[in-house]
């Protein structure tokens, strides 16, 4: 995996940790290729007759949006799932900088972060406004690669999600378009993101599980077109088990205009270390 994945795999991790739940690294740059593992695998190309699509010429630069989604048939559960709220993550990489600008609303309360790596740093902007009143912080760290490959080892697997982290893969192709369709997640990534997800559950004395989840790709040549991530959690308080389903969808969107530059108040940053902004 490259320096640029790897980022983008720990700024995952640190908006998962805050709340704003994505996951971004390529498919075939995460955990594993397509075809690779355990499990049943069609890489047959039936249905290679389609219409073609356009496949990017450089898929080093993109934006994808991201958007979290959390529902629940449990009652008692129903509160908590709001507090959650929705929330909608847009990633931008020019091929080596990246910036993750991230905003959600629960009820009368909003909160935006932004996170921006360049040049070995990473910059650290978080507003939250509650009842009318605004709160804000400015905190930036030297990171380097070596930093980025220790915190994501630190966190396991379920610091970055592809189809890799599944045994069982189903392979579809119409033109240039590949489906996978990927179930039965391991259970190393999934004790992992239950335990990186039980940080949302941190003030209600919970332990929580990850029953299953189900990953959808598509792929444009080898570049990301869409993907749809989907858990079923099951949260164990007071003795009583409640369940909840996130979904996270993804849509890339690779183009020749991103450029990232370092904030331009960046002098209005406080020096910090990597651990209190990561954590």
């Amino acid at each position: 995996m490259s320096n640029t994945l790897k980022t983008t795999a720990l700024f995952a991790l640190l908006v998962m940790i805050l709340g704003i739940f994505i996951s971004c690294t390529p498919a075939n740059q995460g955990n594993g290729t397509e075809g690779e593992g355990t499990g049943n695998v069609d890489n047959s190309d039936q249905g290679d007759t389609g219409d073609q699509v356009e496949i990017p010429a450089d898929t080093d630069k993109y934006i994808a949006t991201m958007t979290t989604t959390f529902t629940t048939d449990d009652a008692d559960m129903a509160d908590i799932i709001a507090h959650m709220g929705e929330s909608v993550t847009v990633v931008s990489t020019d091929g080596s900088a990246i910036k993750i600008h991230g905003e959600s609303q629960v009820g009368m309360s909003s909160s935006e972060n932004e996170y921006v790596y360049i040049d070995g740093i990473i910059y650290s902007y978080t507003r939250v406004n509650v009842d009318g009143k605004t709160a804000s912080s400015y905190e930036k760290a030297a990171m380097s690669a070596e930093d980025s490959d220790a915190l994501i080892k630190k966190a396991g697997p379920g610091a970055s999600i592809g189809s890799g982290d599944f045994m069982t893969k189903e392979r579809s192709k119409e033109g240039n378009i590949t489906t996978y369709v990927c179930s039965n997640m391991s259970s190393a990534s999934r004790d992992s993101l239950a335990g990186i997800f039980a940080k949302r559950f941190a003030g209600y004395n919970a332990t929580v599980r990850l029953v299953s989840a189900t990953y959808n790709l598509e792929l444009i040549g080898d570049a990301n077109k869409s993907s749809d991530l989907s858990c079923d959690f099951i949260v164990t308080m007071n003795g009583t088990d409640y369940s909840f389903t996130m979904n996270l969808k993804c849509e890339y969107e690779y183009t020749s205009e991103v450029s990232i530059t370092a904030p331009e108040n960046a002098d209005k940053y406080e020096e910090t270390s990597l651990e209190k902004i990561i954590g």
